[in-house]
């Protein structure tokens, strides 16, 4: 189940998780790409139940957080692991899904097998 993110909830859910995590940015408010990639989202969160944090955050709501991010444009998804961005996906296209899935099984396998 992908969570929804708030400013007062991010840090917490995000930079302190144990796990990868996925956040995306998105818009409510006229983002075509926003609706269509959402489903995505939803079908990479049931994927990864319980091995990656998937979550969401309207940017337009929680300004403060796609300012600290430097988001420009959405839908943007972040990849956290250890509380720092590791990699950016912006945008959407037919291979996102597919894309996904391979970062976050990277990160997963970084995370069970950590650099000494």
């Amino acid at each position: 189940m992908t969570k929804e993110l708030t400013s007062e909830n991010f840090n917490e859910v995000v930079l302190n998780a144990k796990t990868p995590v996925l956040v995306d940015f998105y818009s409510k408010d006229g983002c075509g790409w926003c609706e269509i990639i959402s489903p995505v989202i939803a079908q990479i969160s049931d994927d990864f139940v319980n091995k990656v944090i998937v979550a969401k955050i309207d940017a337009n709501k929680f300004m403060d957080k796609a300012i600290e991010f430097g988001i420009r444009s959405v839908p943007t998804l972040l990849f956290f692991m250890d509380g720092k961005v590791v990699f950016t996906k912006k945008g959407f296209n037919d291979n996102s899904k597919r894309e996904i899935k391979i970062i976050l099984d990277k990160l997963l396998a970084e995370s069970m097998n950590p650099v000494l």
